[in-house]
């Protein structure tokens, strides 16, 4: 073990840890310092990043601790604070932390200081090809289109995860009607993640009244987003069966943060760039990952607009994703006067994205009217020439209905 971090911030906690896994370090996150002492002395690491408050105990006092050991007198230690006041570094290392750390600068300086104090990290057995191992999970897209001009040819956002006999399901547009329409799953209890509740993302929710029989749990979690609360949403959905579903149903309001979908299956969230509460997933589930922002706008810097820490979050989210899916409303030059009030990317941004993260393969998706299939076709051959001419193993192909993908 290399690493291990002691943090109460959970989003600052993922972003270290992506840091670090990135960096190829060995490393583990914990959420409190209530039993930081013990494990680390049964990991033995070979840094300790710790938070200066957080419960159970605060981090100057697992420091003393640490250095009050003999056996753990060798070990670095960093202690972190967003309070970054000159007492506050010097009672760090009074403490015998090796580096004080301002965590507002934890982006840009966290790499070079764990250089500087652990060297690179040992070289990791290269993995397999993805074509050369077996598939973890199935993804099925039911639906990709966004926006006004909705047909039966173009059905709305909704995909479809395949955990074995495992159904996660993702936003219900209606592209949820085709997914209906198949055999109920065997197994029992269902998940569906709604990244936002705008009609293209909701449209098929009253499919639900009579999908799953009355043996079925169907767990529906969505943005907390006070001008349109997720029972409410709901309720208006299901008024043909007076807001009731056949199978039992429970509803989890969700922001930014990690849970467990299934005892195997990890989700992620991110708040997207986008109107109103819109949330991006990502699913990780025996080390392969799929990432999910159907709509999101990637952060452009100008005169007009400045940076926000955004970007970096968004990078982090999509980092060596096994698949990205992701909007791509239009093309660079279909690009509005606009653009940066709507919440939306271009094909060439989402690519230059998934190029820069080291993602495996780019799903456009959330084509509108504006961008036919004929036009993506044309955009989508120009792509994939340019990332051939750069030596790019980036696959990038265009959602659409009945596409089905092992990760």
């Amino acid at each position: 073990m290399d690493i291990m971090i002691f943090d109460d911030d959970a989003h600052y906690a993922e972003m270290v840890y992506e840091i670090c896994a990135t960096e190829g370090y060995t490393v583990e996150k914990h959420p409190d310092g209530g039993r930081a002492l013990e494990l680390i002395r049964a990991a033995r690491p070979r840094l300790v990043l710790l938070d200066v408050m957080m419960p159970g105990m605060d981090g100057m006092s697992i420091c003393r601790a640490l250095k009050g050991d003999p056996r753990l007198a060798a070990l670095h230690v960093v202690v972190a604070s967003a309070k970054a006041f000159p007492e506050d570094a010097e009672a760090a290392r009074a403490s015998g932390a090796t580096e004080f750390m301002d965590k507002t600068h934890a982006g840009s300086r966290l790499r070079p200081l764990l250089q500087r104090l652990l060297g690179a990290a040992a070289p990791a057995a290269a993995p397999a090809p993805a074509a050369d191992r077996p598939p973890a999970f199935q993804v099925r897209v039911w639906g990709a289109h966004g926006g006004p001009g909705v047909s039966p040819e173009n059905p709305t956002s909704c995909v479809s995860l395949h955990f074995g006999d495992r159904l996660v399901i993702l936003d219900a547009g209606t592209g949820l009607e085709g997914l209906c329409a198949l055999p109920a799953p065997a197994h029992k209890e269902i998940w569906l993640l709604l990244t936002h509740y705008h009609p293209s993302h909701i449209a098929g929710l009253g499919r639900l009244g009579t999908a799953f029989g009355p043996d079925y749990t169907l767990n529906i979690a969505g943005p907390a987003d006070g001008r349109r609360p997720l029972d409410k949403v709901l309720a208006g959905a299901l008024s043909a069966t007076q807001g009731r579903t056949a199978a039992k149903l429970k509803l989890f309001t969700i922001t930014e943060s990690t849970f467990g979908v299934l005892p195997d299956v990890q989700a992620r969230m991110l708040f997207c760039f986008h109107p109103g509460a819109a949330l991006g997933f990502r699913l990780t589930h025996q080390g392969r990952s799929l990432v999910y922002c159907p709509d999101n706008e990637i952060e452009t810097v100008s005169e007009e607009r400045i940076a926000t820490d955004f970007a970096e979050k968004l990078s982090l989210f999509v980092r060596s994703a096994d698949v990205l899916i992701h909007d791509a409303a239009y093309t660079q030059s279909q690009t509005p006067p606009d653009a940066g009030r709507r919440g939306h990317s271009s094909c060439e941004a989402a690519v230059d994205l998934a190029r820069r993260e080291g993602v495996r393969r780019l799903l456009l998706f959330h084509s509108s009217p504006g961008f036919p299939a004929p036009a993506q076709a044309g955009v989508l051959d120009g792509i994939r020439r340019k990332l051939k001419e750069d030596g790019s193993s980036l696959v990038v192909e265009c959602a659409a209905p009945g596409m089905r993908i092992a990760v």
